[in-house]
């Protein structure tokens, strides 16, 4: 009885075997995709399987290799600039196929302009850079950089690869002019060049000129940079926050008066004296050890007042600072003189960048003037600290030395329009410069003290 049920079950199994074996056979298929009109083939056409939705895509002759099972199918192939096309095959061996695509043909397509107009239109050297443009721009160490987006043109070249300084139609990077609300800025990076002091998020364009600058512009020989921050939205509250390796910032803007005054600030902070805040800690803890410290801000803010549909009062401002720390000091308490030393060195520098413009703006017909008065105040600290201890002796060594470049000016643009399509355009500008170009001050100090006062200084 065993027997004969083993000896059923084998002559199933010995039946069901080819028809398994069949139903899973595989074969190679060899697809050309072909450009009908030439018959030349179609550079990475992208296949798909429509009985299992796998995709494949062809090499740069058009052709493709790929092994699936017997039966019958179909396959679609399309590329940029053909109909797709779908082809049904029944496969029952290895098999070699071509698919024709047709090329898609599109009516004339003309292109009027007036040549005469362009020509009297045409600025040469200048280019206009939205703000979308400026964060479209790969971003270094993931901030968005304005003048980092700039040396994508051409004309415009960098001092080296990572550092904001513009060299632009082979000048210097001192040589360009820097405007913001049309006020001059002195110092336009943080972090030693790697970061530029612009917030992208507050800018609403840039004019930027690499040669035939217009009569408003002076002081510079090599390029103009003007940049105009944005008012705030007239209807809404919008706020956004951004984070980022090097810095972290956030943006506020809505309206104060509906429909008249506006308000938008910005600011922006690195943090990388958060990071060695516990080494900050354990200097000022024990008064031994060394620690750097780095840290800059930047706000923008501006207010806009519409008096009217076609003129408006705004007030632009900003503020930036720089401030780096080095701290180093070393005890000895029990040296082979038997004498007490500690030796203190600080040393630290500080940039401030301050920034005001108030500005009116009015377009009535064929006249438009802008009236704006600025103030650029730049100043920079440098301070350096020694103390020397040696019992009984202690001797302190404090100095520091100042810069600054101020200017205070004020500035009238007009600008006629007459019905041939001509403009002339009027620029009036005064400004006053003050100049600190270093004032110096040192203390120096020494005197012989009691073994008590150490004790008292540790």
């Amino acid at each position: 009885m065993h027997r004969n049920k083993l000896t059923i079950s084998s002559v199933f199994i010995l039946i069901l075997m080819p028809l398994i074996s069949f139903s899973q056979q595989l074969y190679k298929l060899e697809l050309n995709v072909v450009d009908k009109s030439s018959g030349v083939g179609i550079p990475y056409a992208t296949c798909q399987l429509l009985s299992n939705q796998k995709g494949f895509v062809a090499n740069e002759s058009g052709y493709i290799s790929l092994v699936t099972t017997k039966g019958r199918n179909s396959i679609k192939a399309s590329s940029v600039g053909y109909n797709a096309a779908v082809l049904d095959f029944e496969l029952v061996s290895d098999t070699a196929l071509t698919l024709y695509l047709e090329s898609i043909e599109i009516g004339e397509v003309k292109v009027y302009s007036d040549r005469k107009l362009t020509l009297l239109k045409a600025q040469s050297g200048k280019i206009t850079v939205p703000l979308y443009a400026i964060e479209s721009v790969p971003k270094f160490l993931g901030e968005p950089d304005l003048l980092k987006s700039l040396m994508i043109y051409p004309g415009i070249a960098s001092t080296m690869d990572g550092y904001s300084s513009l060299l632009i139609r082979g000048g210097n990077s001192d040589q360009n002019l820097f405007l913001i609300d049309d006020c001059p800025v002195f110092n336009i990076n943080h972090l030693g060049g790697f970061v530029s002091l612009f917030n992208t998020n507050s800018i609403k364009y840039v004019d930027v000129y690499k040669n035939s600058f217009p009569s408003q512009y002076g002081g510079k020989i090599s390029g103009v940079i003007d940049i105009k921050t944005r008012d705030g939205n007239m209807y809404e509250y919008h706020g956004e926050v951004s984070l980022g390796i090097v810095s972290s910032g956030f943006l506020i803007e809505g309206p104060i008066i509906k429909n008249r005054m506006t308000f938008l600030t910005s600011f922006r902070t690195s943090y990388f004296d958060l990071i060695n805040k516990s080494l900050r800690e354990d200097y000022e803890k024990s008064g031994n050890g060394s620690y750097f410290n780095y840290k800059f801000y930047d706000m923008n803010t501006r207010l806009s007042y519409y008096l009217s549909k076609n003129s408006r009062v705004y007030l632009s401002f900003y503020n930036g600072k720089d401030n780096m720390e080095n701290f180093d000091a070393s005890v000895n308490l029990y040296t082979s003189t038997g004498i007490n030393e500690k030796t203190t060195d600080i040393s630290s520098n500080t940039q401030n960048n301050t920034l005001v413009s108030l500005g009116y703006r009015n377009n009535s017909g064929v006249i438009s003037t802008s009236v704006n008065g600025y103030l650029s105040l730049y100043s920079q600290l440098n301070k350096e600290y020694h103390e020397q201890i040696i019992v009984p002796e202690n001797n302190i060594n404090d100095s520091e030395m100042k810069i600054g470049l101020y200017k205070y000016g004020f500035k009238i643009i007009s600008d006629y329009s007459f019905r041939s399509n001509d403009k002339i355009l009027v620029s009036f500008e005064s400004g006053w410069y003050s100049v600190v170009p270093g004032e110096f001050h040192r203390v120096t100090f020494s005197s012989i003290d009691s073994i008590t006062n150490i004790f008292l200084y540790r």
